[in-house]
């Protein structure tokens, strides 16, 4: 895995991008495929990931469901290629989560949002954890648990509201200042969708007055003509049909800005929802308003499925006032974006399947990877016979804990072992046997220092071990080698060569000090040899701590 060296952004390279993304979201994907080229060709594969999310956000824009989850997916996997580009996972799984429900694959996207929860609360990534659940109360609502939808939304919601209103918030950046309103702006249409939902219209127009104030423009074109749909529903829904209408008008009037109709699936679900309840109430100019808004979110988006539900509305409007002839043209256009509908999106879940496996792929590769680098690093640093430290670890670790007991002035102790007539041993019950006593007395030293880790046992070589002892009192270093010695003899592995006993032993020699600035680690070793001589000339299968 890759790591990133550098603390970089996309910013530093397109400052612009997110107004950019808001204002014009096809001049953004074309700047963002120059950038995904020229960072491949950099290697600079954390900039290649958040510029797919970017490119997943301009898809957004434009409605695009199949190519935004794409996008992010694409995005996903550069990140898991890279160690340090994880603080884009939560960005990156909610926007897929996003993409998901657009296509009405609400399963799918509750657990790219609940996923993308999980990473959000892990980095403390407090915006993109407002944000999923944000979305994951607007998904719950489109399922119909509104009681389930409200816990998130309203959470979001207080969140969002303390954020804007925040003594700091003043002192913030711009964009800083942009992202705070964004991340209100959806919470508020949330809460007053969810007001909707349930037949409170006036709860919801209160929601809705609360985006009076906000004067971000990026932020207003991008929300205001949502807003304005769901107000039209509300009134729509609440009987008053005169502001309902004025509301349409005034749409009506913006055709043709393409910074103002068109930019979401939302916003076409609006629509689609306002002509139905015209066409439900008689309203035959209002509703033909509302189809013709529809037909330039069609056009501009050429999106079959939205061309399917426009066609199905159509339907029921020339069945209702229209001619035959138009009628039976609008039930064959329907028909034939239907089966486009199924194609393309057959076609997004194998693409999204495709996405899917590669990226698992990806993930076993860097999990073998990773598997293979904790192999070589174990058989560089143990011993492979006994599992315990190598003698070059030992060496490493032995200077570093000198240096700390020297400069902290705390104990520093060194433990030699050896197996008593181990060679006799050798000779007479073979390399084999030899083998499983060696083994054992390395679990007898790592049992033995089990709940102390300040016990480091090393095989030094042949039937020789040395332990450190970091900070320890002279009576644990004491307890611990007469643990050592007491566990051996527990064992009771025949060794009738020994000319002391009739099973295996060990001799154990010790020092533990405060070591002074010009001694070194081979200095104090010394010492622990002399002990270790001493104890065997006491008469071995014993342990002695020098003074």
């Amino acid at each position: 895995m890759e790591l990133i060296l550098e603390n970089e952004t996309i910013f530093k390279y397109y400052p612009e991008i997110e107004t950019l993304i808001v204002q014009n979201p096809q001049e953004a994907m074309a700047h963002l495929r120059d950038a995904i080229r020229s960072f491949r060709h950099d290697r600079r594969i954390d900039l290649v990931a958040e510029a797919y999310y970017y490119m997943a956000e301009a898809h957004f824009r434009v409605g695009d469901a199949r190519k935004l989850i794409s996008s992010a997916l694409h995005g996903i996997g550069y990140v898991r290629q890279i160690a340090g580009a994880e603080r884009l996972l939560p960005r990156l799984y909610n926007i897929v989560g996003v993409g998901y429900s657009a296509l009405g694959e609400y399963a799918v996207s509750q657990q790219y949002y609940l996923d993308g929860l999980k990473y959000a609360d892990s980095m403390k990534d407090e915006s993109a954890h407002l944000s999923i659940e944000n979305n994951i109360g607007s998904l719950l609502m489109q399922l119909g648990d509104c009681k389930e939808a409200l816990q998130y939304a309203s959470k979001a919601y207080t969140e969002a509201l303390q954020r804007m209103y925040d003594p700091e918030f003043e002192n913030l950046s711009e964009r800083e200042k942009s992202e705070r309103e964004e991340m209100f702006y959806a919470a508020v249409l949330n809460m007053a969708g969810i007001a909707y939902s349930e037949d409170d219209y006036d709860t919801s127009l209160r929601y809705l007055d609360q985006l009076e104030s906000l004067q971000s423009d990026n932020i207003r074109r991008m929300y205001d003509n949502h807003v304005s749909t769901l107000k039209a529903k509300v009134y729509l829904a609440g009987g008053n049909t005169e502001v309902a209408a004025a509301i349409i008008g005034a749409l009506c009037c913006a055709k043709g800005d393409e910074e103002r109709i068109g930019e979401n699936s939302e916003l076409f679900e609006d629509f689609q929802e306002i002509a139905g309840l015209f066409m439900k109430n008689g309203e035959k100019e209002l509703a033909w308003a509302v189809l013709e808004l529809m037909l330039e979110v069609c056009q501009a988006l050429d999106n079959a499925g939205r061309w399917a539900a426009y066609y199905d509305l159509l339907v029921t409007y020339y069945k209702e006032w229209g001619e035959e002839r138009d009628y039976l043209i609008a039930c064959a256009q329907y028909h034939k974006f239907g089966a486009q509908r199924a194609i393309e999106f057959n076609r997004s879940m194998l693409n999204g399947i495709k996405n899917q496996l590669e990226i698992e792929r990806s993930l076993r590769r860097q999990k073998q990877q990773a598997e293979r680098a904790e192999e070589l690093r174990l058989l560089s640093e143990t011993d492979e016979l006994t599992q315990l430290l190598n003698r070059r670890s030992f060496n490493t670790l032995s200077q570093k804990y000198l240096t700390d007991a020297i400069d902290s002035k705390s104990k520093f102790g060194l433990i030699m072992l050896d197996v008593d007539f181990f060679k006799q041993y050798n000779d007479h019950y073979g390399h084999l046997a030899g083998d499983e006593c060696l083994k054992m007395i390395s679990s007898i030293l790592k049992e033995s220092g089990e709940d102390d880790k300040s016990f480091l046992p090393s095989r030094f070589g042949g039937d020789e071990f040395i332990i450190i002892a970091r900070s320890r009192t002279d009576e644990e270093v004491l307890e611990y080698m007469e643990k050592v010695v007491e566990a051996v003899r527990g064992r009771n592995v025949e060794h009738c060569k020994s000319l002391i006993t009739d099973h295996v032993t060990v001799t154990i020699g010790a020092i533990n000090c405060v070591p002074e600035h010009r001694q070194t680690v081979m200095d104090v070793l010394q010492l622990a040899d002399d002990a270790l001589y001493n104890a065997k000339r006491e008469g071995k299968d014993r342990f002695y701590l020098a003074e």
